[in-house]
């Protein structure tokens, strides 16, 4: 588990042995994928107290959202229309969530300059701290300054971890993506400012996460928007009016995004006090493969023809003997 803070992560070492397997979504999807440009509300501010601050879907597609400062938890088990809401007083200030089964979590909790670890379990209602005096935490990015170099961080928000270990970290207050190789301290920009070929510029981002196929995903806060891609190049997906509004296809804040189990996308869209549910376009890949279908029917067709003409040819063809 890595616990944020103002200018560098740690991680806590006792859990790693207890976090094994994928509990969250990551859909695969086509290059050309799309989602539905205007989202249907998910929470409203009728249903949740405060501010959304955090969101996390598990494969089975329940539901796990935490507010700013109340100590709640709002939980879809399954798929479920009506949300159990599960009071943590045992853990004030409650930040971002991590699920590892829908009876066990991690929570981050606390203020700007003071956070920490709870395992929370639901059905026993209580709570143990990890960052007591059996936690060895160690620095895996950030030196403790603010900065723009390699091996700073400045105010770092979200973050992801893919299969090969690598550690994703939206530098919030440095307008970049870092990605951090296993044992490595020095990050390598992959998206906004200084990256190495940059092709999209970024403003204050907050979240990201990948999917299936490597495709990342960042949450821009102050350009309210989502953006895709890899290997410098990304395209805005969602929000990408990238203005102010409570409109379907607009966001205010954006927070942090998960993927449900059929690759729909849902933002924290926190400034309105709101989440919202972007649909995943089937078609947009179906359309794909079938263009690709047709086109490998059509110029196998064309190349058979083609043979049979040239054979045609050679058979009309006849040969002078000498005389």
């Amino acid at each position: 588990m890595i616990l944020i803070e103002n200018f560098k992560l740690y991680l806590t070492l006792p859990i790693i042995g207890q976090l094994s397997g994928l509990s969250s979504n990551q859909p695969k999807f086509c290059p050309e994928a799309t989602w539905n440009s205007s989202g249907t509300i998910f929470i409203a501010n009728n249903t949740i107290k405060g501010y959304p601050d955090s969101i996390f879907i598990t494969t089975n597609n329940s539901i796990y959202v935490v507010a700013q400062a109340i100590p709640q938890i709002y939980i879809w088990l399954n798929n479920s229309v009506n949300a159990t809401i599960a009071t943590t007083d045992t853990v004030p200030f409650p930040k971002t969530i991590f699920v590892q089964n829908d009876n066990e979590l991690y929570i981050e909790r606390g203020t700007l300059n003071k956070r920490t670890i709870e395992k929370w379990i639901l059905n026993r209602n209580s709570s143990t701290p990890l960052d007591d005096d059996d936690t060895t935490p160690i620095i895996v990015a950030g030196t403790g300054l603010s900065g723009p170099a390699s091996n700073n961080l400045t105010l770092p928000s979200g973050l992801f971890v893919d299969a090969s270990l690598n550690l994703y970290v939206a530098d919030y207050g440095n307008h970049r993506v870092q990605m951090f190789p296993p044992g490595e301290l020095h990050g390598i920009t992959i998206a906004g400012d200084r990256s190495i070929n940059t092709t999209i510029s970024l403003n204050y981002p907050t979240g990201i996460t990948m999917d299936g196929d490597g495709y990342l995903y960042i949450v821009d806060y102050y350009k309210r928007r989502i953006v895709r891609g890899k290997s410098n190049d990304f395209r805005c997906i969602l929000g990408c009016t990238t203005t102010n509004g409570v409109a379907a296809n607009q966001l205010l804040g954006p927070g942090h995004m998960a993927f449900d189990r059929y690759g729909n996308i849902y933002v924290v869209d926190r400034n309105n006090q709101r989440i919202q549910k972007f649909s995943y376009e089937k078609l947009s890949c179906e359309r794909r493969n079938t263009t690709n279908i047709y086109g490998s029917r059509l110029f196998a067709y064309v190349q058979e023809k083609e043979m049979a003409r040239n054979h045609k040819t050679d058979n009309n063809s006849t040969t002078s003997l000498p005389k």
